[in-house]
């Protein structure tokens, strides 16, 4: 469970650097969650709870604090393993059932993932923001050194930049940034906002209501309680087989984009030397 207005962002630290900010994770019942998420007081009162542990929390085999019988299996008897078109579809079982609860205080910041995406509400309504791969040009994207929220002398939430970590090795393919000392950064889309030049689907989900959402896709999700006082959804991740073909004509489109001077706004290549060359003349991810 996180704790975080804009979950995995980028913000300014008050010596005017910028971060990638992780929310902080803490540890309560569900009971107490939801009691928190009913909490009637001005938004701007209170710190924003939600339910986001994700890689398959209602079926995961092991929990993630030691000792913890499985995170959320308590819901397997109300939510299936699969959606069975879509595992037709695809020809596989999915990768990971995750269950996701909040309020209108949580909005997850623009972002892709690798899978094809089942997204289902269960309660409340979500606002999703969409924009096919094309797009990517159009959004300002660098490189971020990690932070994680953390409690300071006044019990108030600020980012704490990550410890050194164990780097990627320069012939591994990621798509992280490795050329320095310290943590890998990380690339991430600098605006909350979308630009007004690109072309964007704005879609309400609705309680009941599934969207497909195809592997690639960027996506902001806001959200809005129901009668409940919150949000619930679940949504379903299933393996992207990406083609040969397709894999080299995203390779291509990226090294065009950068050779036309867009390294602000285009990731290169996995494993590309461009990374470095970027990250080292950008090493805060400023202008």
């Amino acid at each position: 469970m996180g704790s975080c207005r804009w979950a995995d962002s980028v913000r300014t630290l008050p010596n005017g650097r910028k971060t990638f900010v992780k929310a902080l994770d803490a540890k309560m019942t569900i009971k107490d969650l939801v009691s928190r998420l009913g909490n009637r007081k001005p938004k701007e009162d209170r710190e924003a709870y939600y339910l986001q542990s994700q890689d398959g929390n209602i079926y995961r085999d092991t929990p993630h604090y030691s000792g913890d019988p499985e995170d959320l299996n308590m819901f397997q008897e109300y939510i299936k393993r699969d959606v069975e078109w879509m595992k037709g579809a695809v020809g596989r079982e999915s990768e990971a059932v995750n269950l996701w609860i909040g309020d209108s205080r949580s909005t997850t910041s623009l972002h892709h993932d690798p899978f094809e995406n089942i997204y289902h509400v269960l309660a409340g309504s979500k606002i999703f923001t969409l924009l096919p791969p094309i797009e990517t040009a159009h959004l300002k994207q660098r490189f971020y050194a990690p932070s994680t929220l953390q409690r300071d002398e006044n019990n108030d939430l600020v980012p704490v930049l990550d410890p050194a970590l164990a780097r990627p090795s320069s012939s591994s393919s990621s798509s992280f940034s490795s050329s320095r000392d310290g943590p890998p950064k990380i690339p991430w889309v600098a605006s909350k906002q979308t630009p007004k030049s690109s072309r964007k689907i704005r879609v309400t989900l609705k309680e009941g209501e599934t969207l497909y959402l195809p592997a690639g896709w960027w996506h902001r999700v806001e959200q809005e309680e129901g009668d409940e006082g919150l949000v619930v959804a679940v949504n379903y991740w299933y393996h992207h087989e990406i083609h040969p073909a397709q894999y080299a004509h995203e390779r291509l489109f990226r090294r065009v984009a950068i050779a036309s001077g867009l390294k602000e706004s285009v990731v290169p290549p996995m494993g590309d030397e461009v990374a470095d060359e970027i990250y080292e003349s950008d090493p805060d991810g400023e202008e």
